[in-house]
């Protein structure tokens, strides 16, 4: 049997999907070009995620530390412009927040929106 056969009896026998491990270097790979943007300010915070953040009480390093410490939760794909990221990560506090951004044609960072998680979702 070869490697895909393998992996698939395995997964098999033990229930695990293997969709998450065949995207896990390529989400690596994307939060980490996703961190050095902010890591180099080439980003940008939209009206609308700062609009967002004023109401839910969050700083920008309140951004910032959810995208450096936290984890890609979503990946969409079904938008006309480009993919678009959901980051779950914690705020400078401790609150969970959600991140959307994308990739600007001209290679910079955009976040769309950032909201506060309440504990009912």
């Amino acid at each position: 049997m070869g490697r895909r056969g393998d992996r698939e009896m395995i997964a098999k026998f033990t229930m695990m999907p293997l969709e998450p491990y065949r995207s896990y270097p390529a989400c690596m790979a994307t939060i980490n070009q996703i961190r050095q943007k902010i890591h180099d300010r080439d980003y940008y915070l939209s009206s609308h995620a700062e609009d967002e953040m004023v109401d839910d009480y969050l700083e920008r390093q309140d951004v910032e530390h959810a995208i450096l410490c936290d984890r890609i939760e979503k990946t969409m794909t079904h938008d006309q412009r480009c993919t678009r990221y959901r980051i779950e990560g914690s705020t400078m506090d401790g609150r969970l927040i959600h991140v959307i951004c994308r990739f600007r044609d001209e290679g910079s960072l955009i976040i769309i929106t950032v909201y506060a998680l309440t504990e009912d979702k």
